[in-house]
Parts: C-alpha cells; structure tokens; sequence
C-alpha cells in the first residue's frame, strides 16, 4: 500500500475535535508516527485498557484504511507531556495498523487534562460508540476505577465518587449493568487498605514469583499447579486428569477470595474449603481409583497485609496460608 498523504485541514473539517470540559484541545498535527510514545520506561505499554492491542480491531482498521482513509472517523490522541514529547492516550490499535502499514507520519490531536481523573476518564471514554473496532470491554471500566485509586485521585473506600466516575465514563450502559461491573471491580479491589487484591492473573504472578506452579505443568519445577478463586474446579477436573496421566505428578491447588471481607475472611476461606471437598467426594465416586488422591490442597494466598509487630513488621499472613491465616511452610 502507498503511503497515506494526510490533508490536515480536511481532518480538521471531516471530524473536529471535541472534547468537553477537563480536556484541553491544543492543535492537530501530522507527526511521526515514530515520535509517538506508547511505552514507557520499563516497556510497558500506556494503553489503559485491559489488552495493549485487539488483533481483529488491528485487521479492521488496516482493511478500513488501506481502501480509503474516511476523515469523519476519529484520530489519534496525544497527551502533550511536561517534556513537550507526545503521550499516546488513545488510538492504540490504530497505531499499531499504522505501523503494519509502514505509514510513516499521522495525524494526532494533541492535548492536556485538567486532572489524572479527566485523563483517566477520556482514555476510556474514547473508545465508547466505536464504529471500527469495538467498544470497552467491561473489565476497561474495572481497570479504570483502579487507576483511578492508584493514581491518588480518590480513596479505594469512597463507593460513592468511584460509582459517580463509572456512570460518567460508560454512557452506553444501563444501571443495571453498571451495578454489575461494579461488583465485579469490587471482587478483585477491596475497599480496605489492608487487603491484598488478587485476581486470576495476579494469583497466578504471585504463585509463579515463589516458585509455585499455577497453570498446569511447570517444566522447571517438574510440578502441576492451579490457583483457584472457587473451590469447585469440576470443569477442570479433564484437563488436570490429564496433565496427571503425562507427567505422573500430584495436581496442587491453591485457592484465593475475591471479594474479601476482613471480618469474614476465615469464613470465606472455610467456604471455599467446602467446595472443594464436595469436588473431591465427587471425584472418587465416579474417577478410577488411580485418580482419587491426585490431588493435594495447597493453602490459600496470604490476602491480609496489616503488619504484625511481633514479626519485625512483616505482612500478618505470608504467601501461603491455613484457613486461620497461619503461615503454611
């Protein structure tokens, strides 16, 4: 494909910026595509969104652009930093299609925000009605109100500013849907201080950084592993019998609590228990009898962080733990 000869001033016609109040339009430019910053220091990607880049977005755009370039559709936005150097906000997938494209300068609206809250909302709020590629994922939302508490603009207690925030930056829900992802932002961010929020992802990290197996079979550690927020792993129970029957090695599982209360977590944690001994029971009922002590209980993740002055102000439950929060190790 020939590269794209961008008329600035079309775009400036065919899609004129817009951004509302907490966002400071300065100009739209044709850049670099090179002088972009989409990473920063450690290689992380500044994409505010749960995934760098969607693949099916990425083809969209490129088929979109590479037939004809449509002026009416939005642009890429770039935050203008105290380095006078360009912040990319939004348009993630879009510069990556560039780059495929080997397009070599783009077009970009440069700005500045008000606040770390008005950038945290546009970034999410830009990717609301998309036409192109599709609209946030709601774990987007989930991401946001933590960055949101992350970056000091609220208190992870204040439910009542946190909701307010998720209403401005998901017009395209219903209150139905935005008490539903709430709750899921509440299951993996507490609102105490004191908790270690774990998810999937995390529980998996923190197994994986001490040496424990997670996600099947580690090679390293010759061992099998699984970190469980659910006591109840029955649509597991094939694919772990089946790592078993290739490497002959126990099958650990570990467990977590979302959603945890400190004054319930013992309670919470004798749940899970339940679980998975009513998953056990069901195991040996209908498995072979070579598959009913396959499987070993690992302890649960330590989730309170409160310091325990008696253990030189280390964190009151370690990596691993009892129901009773007691280090296992």
């Amino acid at each position: 494909m020939r590269n794209i000869q961008f008329d600035l001033e079309r775009s400036k016609r065919g899609f004129k910026p817009n951004y509302g109040v907490g966002v400071q339009y300065i100009d739209r430019r044709l850049v670099k595509l090179s002088d972009i910053i989409y990473k920063d220091k450690d290689n992380n990607s500044l994409q505010p969104r749960v995934f760098d880049t969607v693949r099916t977005n990425v083809i969209k755009l490129k088929d979109s652009i590479s037939n004809r370039y449509d002026y009416t559709k939005p642009v890429m936005v770039c935050e203008l930093g105290l380095d006078n150097k360009l912040y990319l906000k939004s348009g993630f997938n879009r510069r990556q299609c560039y780059e495929e494209l080997n397009q070599p300068k783009v077009i970009v609206d440069v700005v500045k925000y008000d606040n770390p809250a008005e950038s945290i909302a546009h970034e999410i709020l830009a990717n609301e009605y998309h036409d192109i590629a599709e609209d946030n994922d709601d774990r987007d939302y989930a991401q946001a109100l933590k960055k949101l508490v992350y970056q000091g603009c609220c208190e992870r207690n204040d439910d009542v500013y946190l909701k307010e925030f998720l209403k401005k930056i998901s017009p395209s829900k219903s209150p139905a849907q935005r008490t539903a992802i709430f709750k899921k932002f509440r299951k993996s961010f507490s609102s105490y201080d004191f908790i270690k929020d774990i998810d999937q992802t995390i529980a998996n990290q923190i197994l994986e950084e001490n040496d424990f197996p997670s996600q099947g079979y580690v090679l390293d550690l010759g061992q099998i592993g699984f970190a469980r927020s659910d006591g109840d792993f029955g649509t597991k129970i094939k694919q772990m019998v089946d790592l078993y029957d290739k490497y002959q090695v126990p099958i650990q599982i570990f467990g977590f609590i979302l959603n945890v209360d400190p004054a319930r977590i013992k309670n919470q944690r004798k749940a899970w228990l339940k679980k998975y001994e009513s998953t056990i029971h069901w195991i040996k009922q209908h498995l072979a009898e070579e598959y009913h002590d396959i499987f070993e209980f690992g302890g649960f993740l330590g989730q309170i962080t409160t310091k325990d002055t008696l253990n030189h102000g280390l964190s009151k439950e370690d990596i691993l733990v009892d129901v009773n929060g007691k280090s296992i190790g």
